[in-house]
């Protein structure tokens, strides 16, 4: 006579965070695509001749030490992003203060 065992099930790892992009993926999907899309198009477009606007490409290498370390100083005018996105912000600031 044969006898059936049964495999015991591993129990599914109960992790928010998955479960949570698992139910987000299918709203994810549409907008990354139309991203996509956007860039190729762009960097279509900036390979014609004449193209005065530069590519995604172009703008990322020139701007990779701005985005991937924020907050270098080298004195002057080159800075990171962050203290960049700062200066800003103060002028906002000021100009707001300035009207009250």
């Amino acid at each position: 006579m044969t006898t059936v065992q049964r495999r015991s099930v591993i129990p599914a790892v109960n992790n928010s965070f998955v479960s949570h992009l698992q139910k987000q993926l299918p709203e994810l999907i549409p907008p990354a695509i139309a991203i996509a899309i956007f860039l190729v198009v762009w960097q279509l477009f900036s390979w014609t001749p004449g193209a005065t606007l530069p590519g995604p490409i172009k703008v990322i290498q020139d701007t990779w030490i701005l985005i991937f370390w924020p907050f270098y100083d080298r004195g002057g005018i080159d800075k990171g992003l962050f203290w960049q996105i700062l200066a800003s912000l103060q002028r906002v600031a000021i100009s707001y203060l300035g009207r009250i």
